[in-house]
């Protein structure tokens, strides 16, 4: 009887403990998209494209700047000046950040 209760309460612990996506990563198709940028398309270098954001930010200073990214690993054709809105993990480097991207859409 102790096992069979062992068991039911170590198969709880790991249902309860499982993955589960959230919504935003049930519409993109279960994107493992950490961070999120709208922008264009401003410089294209080897296999990698610069994208900086359309919204303005501020900064302690009082100035504003606006984010740049750049992403590698897409597989569509993106042109210079184009809007995109574009998914990626985690960084490798700061600003600009660089980014492997998970997704792209126009």
């Amino acid at each position: 009887m102790k096992q069979v209760l062992l068991l039911a309460l170590i198969l709880g612990m790991l249902f309860g403990c499982g993955l589960q996506e959230s919504d935003s990563e049930q519409e993109h198709g279960g994107s493992n998209a950490a961070s999120e940028v709208s922008g264009y398309v401003v410089e294209e270098e080897d296999e990698r494209i610069l994208v900086v954001d359309t919204e303005s930010s501020s900064t302690a200073s009082g100035g504003e700047h606006y984010d740049a990214v750049w992403l590698s690993g897409f597989s569509e054709d993106v042109d210079l000046g184009e809007k995109v809105n574009a998914g990626y993990g985690d960084a490798m480097e700061p600003y600009p950040g660089k980014h492997r991207m998970s997704l792209i859409s126009k």
